[in-house]
């Protein structure tokens, strides 16, 4: 055996010849060594008495403080920590990269160890609202916070966007795909439904199924009325239906566009909303600058008054109208029939040269 002195508290110790190295007695001196506060146990201990010996000077305040000899720190105090935190592009901060983006259990490791150890952890775990209802106090707090939270028109077009990709791709299918409601499922609902038209608080009429009552109509056509004098609203609408609910250009529109392309006629097709005129859209109308307008229809979907209330509108502002039905369009030699209808039409107007 050797004996050997302590570098932390000075006292003798013995160990094996092949520990003639051994600078410390114990663990407790040597993680006192490791750590650098000789100087702090040494001298400190015995008064009771932080003795620091090394001055840092702060990165945030550039204020000058005195520190243990082990300690390295960069900030004075947590709120000089949290303004470093804010300017520092952490990964919450907006244009940083996850290190996990693109990245899933099949392609990476690290991604599936960690997925296996959530999924032990949260295994078997009841969460602390089951069985449990949230009180009328915290009900109003929570509609007071999404009242006030609304979704831009950025963001929903690229949640739509994003929609439209995922299931292109296949990653994502809707859950109402191949699955059929079960006949439980309808027996509950029709369960409830009679109960609560027992209770009294849904109405239902057996022949048309259900129905706003005369007050809730009454105040549904009021609102609706009010917001139907706003011309901005209404031009609104008028041009989402046309873009939403018709597919343009329909087959009779089709082949005007190709005769006027064909034998350079001054037609514009602007039926697919591009000029509206008092709320209607017209299919057809002139490039040089003259109030001339062509409609196309089939005289099966429209009222035999059509003609009249649709030139009657459009005279209003000056225009005059050419209508062009299926009886036109629809013959053998409909190129021929509509190309002299246009040119007559243009020439009773005084505009053709």
């Amino acid at each position: 055996m050797i004996e050997l002195n302590c570098k932390v508290c000075g006292k003798a110790f013995k160990v094996v010849p092949i520990r003639k190295n051994a600078k410390c007695c114990s663990k407790k001196c040597a993680g006192i060594l490791a750590r650098g506060r000789i100087n702090y146990w040494l001298i400190g201990k015995k008064s009771g008495e932080k003795k620091s010996n090394k001055k840092v000077k702060c990165q945030i305040c550039n204020k000058t403080f005195e520190v243990l000899i082990c300690r390295n720190p960069k900030y004075c105090s947590i709120n000089c920590r949290n303004i470093a935190l804010k300017k520092r592009d952490n990964h919450w901060s907006k244009g940083v990269i996850p290190w996990n983006k693109g990245l899933t259990k099949e392609t990476n490791e690290k991604i599936k160890i960690m997925g296996e150890k959530i999924s032990k952890k949260l295994k078997g775990r009841v969460s602390p609202m089951k069985n449990k209802h949230h009180n009328e106090k915290t009900k109003k707090k929570m509609t007071k916070s999404h009242k006030d939270k609304k979704r831009t028109e950025e963001s929903k077009k690229k949640g739509s966007e994003t929609r439209k990709r995922l299931y292109k791709e296949g990653k994502i299918t809707p859950y109402w795909l191949n699955k059929h409601r079960t006949e439980e499922s309808k027996k509950k609902e029709s369960e409830t439904l009679k109960q609560l038209y027992k209770e009294g608080k849904i109405k239902l009429n057996n022949k048309k199924g259900w129905h706003h009552t005369k007050e809730a109509i009454q105040k549904i056509s009021e609102k609706q009325k009010i917001r139907w004098a706003d011309n901005d609203y209404r031009k609104k609408i008028t041009e989402a239906i046309l873009k939403g609910l018709f597919k343009r250009p329909t087959s009779y529109e089709q082949k005007i566009i190709d005769l006027c392309k064909e034998h350079s006629l001054s037609f514009k097709y602007v039926g697919n909303g591009q000029v509206i005129i008092n709320y209607v859209n017209p299919d057809f109308i002139s490039t040089n600058g003259d109030k001339l307008i062509i409609e196309t229809y089939c005289k099966h979907w429209h009222k035999p008054d059509y003609e009249k209330t649709r030139s009657e509108i459009f005279a209003k502002f000056g225009y005059k109208t050419l209508f062009l039905n299926d009886e036109d369009l629809c013959c053998k030699n409909w190129e021929q029939k509509c190309l002299q209808k246009i040119r007559e039409f243009e020439t009773e107007c005084g505009y053709l040269a």
